[in-house]
């Protein structure tokens, strides 16, 4: 997604709620899908407080996905597998795009 959209206002972040004693394998699963992406991996094993700081919304649980317009004002909420044609459709409807 991020390589279709990155030439537009679009930008995709990861963020792995991996412990940061398993950066490795959070790597390493980024790679092998090829992710095309900023990512990041939370420097703590306090999930909460991850949760806190992105969404205080999030009802828990992972995977979790949110589409964020500039300006900090979240478009959609997605819990479980990220379903890229719901993403597709927020993000062409989005004013700016």
């Amino acid at each position: 997604m991020n390589r279709m959209y990155r030439n537009g206002n679009f930008e995709l972040v990861t963020i792995s709620a991996d412990s940061p004693d398993r950066q490795a394998k959070a790597l390493g699963v980024l790679r092998e899908k090829r992710v095309a992406a900023r990512n990041y991996i939370f420097d703590s094993n306090d999930k909460d407080a991850l949760a806190n700081a992105l969404d205080a919304d999030w009802p828990g649980g992972l995977p979790y996905t949110i589409l964020v317009a500039p300006g900090g004002h979240i478009l959609q909420r997605q819990m479980g597998q990220v379903d890229s044609m719901k993403l597709k459709k927020v993000i062409a409807l989005y004013p700016t795009r």
